[in-house]
């Protein structure tokens, strides 16, 4: 038998679980019930519902009142608004971001205070059971962006987990999530901001959670295309506005464009060839305006 919950809300430092949702009522479901099991008890526990139509926005709000948590409408405007709307009602002094599909370690929230007491600076990131199974560890970008570059003991973290992480949140008064990233890599682009700010990564191994995404959740066609043109938005404000490596930002452009070109003839998306080339040319326009 599991004791009575005990509340984290010391009176400096407290968090809170910011959960975006969209239409999945079980996953949000199992995700709280993760959250109610655990040692510890978060000070505040927020869903941002982005669900499409009155019937799946019932059934979420529903579920947040019976597990007594607060319930706010999304904007519908895009994973990150999402994101940044549920931010903005967190009143804590730090937030960890969580998706629907996520499951929380039992003793997740009472590691993220020791956190919190040791580095009350920094951003912290765990690690995820990727379907429960596969322990993913942070990474940051290699050349042309794309994740799993090792971090190597003394390098800069630059990446976090965003279902095992763990935010100061007055990070957020300065940097936002970019709501024109449709899908993939909004969470590099975060950290680049948030470097520039002067913030650090830390790795924290002792937090881990799962992720468990449904079947239908997989990177279909759309998405992945979505995904493609989010890295390339990503790295050229990443290596041209947060942290000024022109260097990089020329081979970038040089290389990437060329590299998705030959990516979609060998998969026969001859459509997508010319994208990469489009891409760096909004992305500069950008820089410049």
């Amino acid at each position: 038998m599991l004791k009575s919950p005990r509340h984290f809300d010391g009176t400096t430092e407290a968090v809170t679980c910011c959960i975006c949702a969209c239409n999945r009522v079980s996953e949000l479901s199992r995700c709280l019930n993760s959250i109610r099991r655990g040692t510890v008890q978060p000070s505040q526990i927020i869903v941002s519902d982005d669900s499409r139509g009155e019937a799946h926005a019932a059934s979420i709000r529903q579920t947040c009142e019976s597990h007594g948590v607060s319930y706010i409408r999304g904007p519908c405007r895009g994973l990150c608004a999402n994101r940044n709307n549920v931010i903005r009602h967190a009143s804590t002094s730090h937030i960890t971001l969580l998706d629907d599909d996520s499951v929380l370690g039992h003793d997740f929230i009472e590691k993220v205070a020791t956190v919190i007491e040791k580095q009350p600076k920094a951003i912290s990131t765990g690690d995820v059971l990727e379907h429960g199974k596969y322990l993913t560890v942070p990474t940051n970008p290699k050349l042309l962006g794309h994740f799993g570059k090792p971090i190597r003991p003394g390098d800069r973290i630059e990446n976090i987990n965003l279902n095992c992480n763990v935010f100061p949140r007055n990070l957020f008064d300065h940097v936002q999530f970019d709501e024109s990233i449709v899908y993939g890599y909004e969470d590099t682009d975060v950290c680049a901001q948030a470097i520039s700010q002067g913030f650090e990564i830390r790795h924290e191994p002792s937090l881990v959670n799962k992720h468990l995404p449904s079947s239908s959740s997989e990177l279909n066609f759309e998405r992945r295309w979505h995904a493609e043109r989010a890295r390339f938005r990503m790295m050229i404000r990443r290596l041209g506005r947060w942290s000024n490596r022109r260097g990089m930002l020329a081979a970038f452009i040089a290389i990437a464009p060329v590299h998705l070109f030959f990516s979609a003839l060998k998969t026969g998306e001859w459509r997508r060839c010319l994208s990469g080339w489009v891409w760096v040319a909004k992305g500069l326009r950008e820089l410049k305006s």
